[in-house]
């Protein structure tokens, strides 16, 4: 269920990203910071949570 729900997290982050660069060409600086601390999140997560889940 998590990695499912982490998995939906991940595909919508991909959608937006793939929108927003799409729409305009460079991602302004704060954008880019806020992404890469969202993907660092994400990845925590992943090794935080049981590889049974």
């Amino acid at each position: 269920m998590f990695t499912l729900y982490c998995t939906t997290i991940n595909f919508n982050l991909m959608h937006w990203l793939i929108n927003k660069r799409r729409n305009n060409k460079s991602l302004h600086i704060s954008e880019q910071t806020w992404l890469i601390s969202l993907i660092f999140v994400y990845v925590l997560l992943l090794l935080i949570s049981p590889s049974t889940s």
